[in-house]
């Protein structure tokens, strides 16, 4: 019997990614699996047919246009379909045959097969090769699984698949489901595995080894929950064992390393999914397990346990409020105890040493510990310091980007005894070189000289604790337009401030000629100075405003602090978090796009520029000089694209596509 790795990224997997995959993405990645030796590949929304039209999840395109599209590309492959029955109709299988559908999966749940029968007459009436997916098969033993696949075959399905829908089973249990069924019905049968407890792989293997028709992968095992077997270690295994898979194992892995890898964020063992195979729970339920987790106040995963005792196929909301309940009464789990290790102590016993060194050497150790536990690259952040004395930041900041260590310079001297250790231990160096207070251009130029170009973000920190505190007010105050708000002090900081204030339409008010009884309500009062402070006296003849910020940290007088305490005020320091993440990933992605992107190329004797270079007349201009994936126009040579290519320019766009296949050019 043939046996076929079917490859379903682009129908299961996408799930993933809320069944973004385009029509354009679909026939691009359809066109390298066929060419890397796939005959059969899966495509479309990730609940079948009329999924879309039936709320389940958007689509960018119709289902036919699907269809369409990979059949303009391929020339060999089959392409196929799911179908879920009640989502689906009868006729949604027949317009698919007819726009060049190959193959169609009715896929159900295994007990809800009987009386579907007319989705089968339709795919055979045209032609189809059919699939029968019995999902969730492991709500029945293996000597009842028998009584499916035989009447799958009645109903005139090509092969019968074994679905693991919730990953939980065990290679034995591969073994059992396919003796009792091959021993009671003539057509072949596939698998479907999901990785809940990390065996989609061996179970696929061991039905291969048993005979299996069809074994279903994804690349990087993209799917739903803990995802799938993933294809490209599907495809190696398969060949180390002897296997002829006719299928180019390192091709697939280019395929998956280049289109799939960016998008395995939602793919991830998670304690629920752990649960979920264990208990085999399928994941289409987890919203409404959570809800009930919360209402309750249980752990959702002693819900999914106890529930999957009741029912594994369809439990009803009822029976979830019930268990819900039930377990409220009942004695939790003990939750783990987190450990707290000792890096504060021993960074505050290097602080009162006042060497800046060891506090230094405290700091990036835990720092890079957590830099290569989490994979985020590990940054430096360098701010000078408005005092005379330098200091280092006990405080690690760790965002989705980046772990982050920070220290303030006064004197570029204070770097040098650990300026190499900067340039050697971290990814990244984030450096303030802003010119204000007393700092020369010879202090910045001093600072900038010790760092490794390649790694060095520069900013500037008034800029950054400006937008801070903006951004804050915009939030807070919804919005800052025809807000009133007052600075206290006379500084640099309130200079910027009050400029960026002004140009995003707030009306500012200062200390001097304020009388503290202002016409109009303030909105925002900000206390910018550490010599004149925000004093008690301003505030008790004030209309108070919504917030108040410590733009300083310590600009405002004990009395007047306990003053705003006790009216409920809401209080702020300024926030940068988000602010410097932010500068970490514009520096980095400029850094890469200016040393790499930002120049011309030549291929086959015609230019190529990225956009943001002035080409001249006649050079063509891509997305990517480095790694192109469309042709955007042709420079007019005076800052302007023509976008319109001519039938002698698009000769000249395939011969650049045929160095880079994945370039797309449209006329």
């Amino acid at each position: 019997m043939e046996q076929i790795i079917l490859e379903t990224t682009l129908r299961d997997g996408s799930y993933a990614i809320d069944f973004r995959f385009t029509p354009e993405d679909t026939a691009l990645i359809a066109l390298a699996l066929e060419q890397a030796g796939f005959r059969y590949i899966e495509i479309g929304h990730g609940m079948g047919l009329n999924a879309t039209n039936m709320g389940k999840g958007e689509l960018p395109a119709p289902d036919v246009a699907y269809i369409e599209a990979v059949r303009s590309r391929m020339t060999t492959a089959k392409i196929g379909m799911f179908c879920i029955p009640g989502l689906a109709k009868p006729q949604h299988i027949a317009d698919a045959a007819s726009a060049g559908l190959d193959f169609v999966r009715i896929g159900t749940n295994i007990t809800d097969l009987p009386g579907k029968q007319a989705f089968f007459s339709t795919a055979k009436k045209h032609g189809l090769y059919i699939s029968a997916n019995l999902m969730k098969s492991y709500a029945v033993k293996p000597d009842k699984f028998v009584y499916y696949t035989a009447l799958a075959q009645e109903y005139g399905a090509d092969v019968a698949v074994l679905v693991d829908s919730a990953g939980g089973f065990v290679p034995d249990d591969i073994e059992a489901y396919f003796q009792a069924s091959q021993a009671g019905c003539d057509i072949g049968l596939g698998f479907h595995g999901h990785n809940n407890l990390g065996l989609a792989n061996a179970n696929s293997l061991k039905a291969w080894q048993l005979g299996a028709a069809v074994v279903d992968c994804s690349l990087k095992g993209l799917g739903r929950s803990a995802g799938n077997a993933a294809t490209e270690m599907l495809v190696a295994l398969f060949e180390r064992l002897g296997y002829n898979t006719g299928i180019d194992k390192y091709a697939v892995m280019d395929i998956a390393e280049e289109h799939i890898t960016p998008l395995l964020h939602n793919v991830r063992n998670t304690p629920a999914s752990v649960t979920g195979g264990y208990a085999w729970f399928h994941s289409s339920f987890s919203k409404m397990i959570n809800r009930y987790a919360r209402k309750f106040k249980i752990d959702s995963r002693e819900l999914i346990v106890r529930l999957t005792s009741e029912d594994v196929v369809n439990p009803s909301e009822e029976l979830v409020r019930q268990v819900a309940e039930h377990l409220s009464r009942e004695k939790t789990h003990i939750r783990a105890l987190r450990l707290e290790g000792s890096v504060l102590i021993e960074f505050m016993k290097a602080k009162q040493e006042e060497r800046l060194a060891n506090q230094f050497e405290v700091l990036t150790r835990e720092v890079i510990n957590r830099s290569r536990k989490t994979g985020k690259p590990a940054v430096m952040n360098i701010v000078q310091s408005l005092s005379d004395k330098s200091a280092i930041s006990a405080n690690i900041q760790e965002n989705p980007f980046s772990i982050i260590g920070n220290m303030e310079i006064a004197s570029p001297e204070d770097l040098t005894d650990i300026a190499d250790s900067i340039n050697k231990q971290y990814d990244w160096i984030l450096l303030d070189t802003g010119l204000y207070g007393n700092r020369s251009r010879e202090f910045v130029r001093t600072m900038i000289a010790q760092f490794d170009a390649s790694k060095l973000i520069q900013y500037n920190d008034i800029d950054t604790w400006t937008k801070s505190i903006v951004d804050t007010l915009a939030v807070l105050l919804n919005g800052i337009v025809g807000r009133n708000i007052l600075l206290w002090g006379d500084n640099l900081l309130t200079k910027v401030l009050s400029a960026i204030l002004r140009y995003s339409g707030a009306s500012v008010f200062f200390r001097t000629g304020h009388d503290g009884n202002p016409a109009q309500q303030l909105d925002a009062i900000i206390s910018c100075s550490l010599t004149d402070m925000l004093p008690l006296s301003f505030l008790e003849k004030s209309k108070l405003p919504q917030v108040v910020i410590d733009a300083r940290i310590g600009s405002i007088t004990s009395e007047a602090m306990d003053h705003l305490h006790q009216q409920e005020l809401l209080i702020l320091r300024p926030d940068m978090r988000g602010i410097i993440a932010g500068e970490i990933v514009r520096g980095s992605i400029d850094m890469w796009r200016l040393r790499h992107d930002i120049h011309r190329r030549q291929v086959d004797g015609t230019n190529i520029i990225s956009g943001g270079v002035i080409g001249s007349k006649g050079e063509f201009v891509v997305d990517s000089v480095s790694q192109p994936t469309i042709v955007l126009g042709v420079a007019t040579g005076d800052g302007h694209v023509r976008y319109n290519l001519t039938d002698p320019e698009l000769e000249i766009a395939a011969w650049i596509k045929a160095e880079f296949p994945a370039l797309r050019v449209e006329k």
